[in-house]
């Protein structure tokens, strides 16, 4: 079976309440002031994995695929313990987690990731607002054929994948949306490529569109480009894809990543939310965020974003977007924080999970950063992306993306 054929089931869907859960990079959950209890330990954990896929000449190689599934525990008897994550610990021996941990977006329930050849012991613990509870079970996996430790294997979510079809003027896209997947003990990778591939009633339509994962900020090691396009060790980020059709030709998806070849190294950098975010619907109930958005690291940071990915009740993106931090100067010095607004596309009404990460780059002058400033390459680029997004509706969607 090839990684298209893999997904190829997704059919393209229209857009058809309780508040969304939010969770910061790292995947916490907001501050609360409720009364909250450690959770009980999650039951049937359960573990499968898939085999790698060979690359094809259109497709690259997909790696091992576990999927890990297992049951909330009983708070029927303690609200205050219910869960609002879990937290997934996979490693090398029974009651280690030296190979990844990795934090859940809400409260489901499934968590698929790529997996790089080894033996794994993963176990699971419930999360309430509070708290981190007793680990469930172990289950144990050994995985062969598939990437090796080390190698980035960056992996499509299957489950996150939302298609919907929109008009813009004269013209009928479709948009697809979804996260992506950095395995455990993988490599940083960055400029992440995801292709979809259009099917129609009687096979491929000949359509196909690519783009760049959306991950956290790095810099590339060879040409000190600094990019948002980076995807750490167990990370995950999230693309948007268009294309555009004179007719309703589309019933089918395929959706695959490759690896980013680009080797890139972090940025010293500690900015993001301060505090709790906001969550509403505005008049047309789009989903809005509204936060203070601070720079606790060593020196300035300047191009500032912050991304929103929001997703419905069977975990599919709704949206995957970022809005730039309006600062006088553009710069935001170390130890200032300033309002932030994400205006999302993703209905508030069928939003239940959201997720939120920032972006930046070190300031001009790179002061306390040990970073130099971008390069004149970068700048171009960046100023003509401004130029896109100052008109969105008059720009090409998949140009946007």
């Amino acid at each position: 079976m090839s990684p298209v054929s893999r997904v190829s089931a997704l059919l393209v869907v229209l857009l058809s309440s309780a508040a969304p859960v939010f969770a910061q990079a790292g995947n916490r959950p907001p501050d609360t002031a409720a009364p909250c209890a450690a959770p009980a330990a999650p039951g049937g954990v359960k573990a499968t994995i898939e085999p790698a896929i060979a690359a094809t000449r259109t497709t690259p190689r997909t790696p091992a695929v576990l999927t890990l599934t297992w049951k909330a525990p009983d708070t029927s008897k303690s609200p205050a313990s219910a869960p609002v994550a879990y937290v997934i610990e996979a490693g090398s021996a029974a009651g280690q987690s030296d190979i990844g941990t990795t934090r859940t977006d809400g409260p489901e329930t499934r968590f698929t990731a790529p997996m790089a050849n080894g033996s794994y012991v993963i176990r699971v613990r419930a999360a309430s607002a509070c708290a981190v509870g007793a680990p469930s079970g172990e289950a144990k996996v050994k995985v062969s054929g598939s990437v090796a430790p080390g190698d980035p294997n960056p992996l499509v979510v299957l489950d996150t994948i939302h298609a919907t079809r929109e008009k813009l003027g004269a013209n009928a896209f479709v948009r697809v949306m979804g996260q992506v997947r950095n395995g455990w003990g993988a490599s940083p990778t960055a400029l992440v490529p995801v292709t979809v591939t259009f099917e129609g009633a009687k096979g491929g339509i000949g359509v196909t569109q690519k783009a760049f994962v959306t991950g956290t900020s790095g810099r590339l090691r060879a040409s000190r480009l600094i990019t948002d396009t980076v995807l750490e060790p167990g990370a995950t980020g999230c693309f948007a894809v268009f294309a555009n059709f004179s007719t309703a030709a589309v019933t089918g998806l395929g959706v695959v990543a490759g690896a980013g070849t680009a080797s890139v190294e972090p940025l010293r950098a500690q900015v993001g939310i301060d505090g709790a975010a906001s969550v509403a619907a505005d008049e047309f109930d789009g989903l809005v965020l509204t936060a203070r958005f601070r720079n606790e690291g060593p020196g300035g940071t300047a191009r500032n974003e912050y991304w929103v990915e929001a997703r419905d009740d069977q975990g599919r993106v709704l949206d995957c977007r970022a809005a730039a931090i309006a600062i006088t100067g553009g710069t935001l010095p170390a130890g200032q924080a300033v309002p932030l607004k994400v205006v999302t596309e993703a209905p508030f009404s069928m939003a239940r999970m959201v997720r939120g990460w920032a972006t930046f780059e070190p300031a001009a002058d790179g002061a306390g950063t040990g970073a130099p400033a971008a390069s004149e390459t970068y700048r171009r680029l960046q100023a003509a992306l401004d130029r896109l997004l100052a008109d969105p509706q008059g720009a090409d969607p998949q140009a946007v993306a």
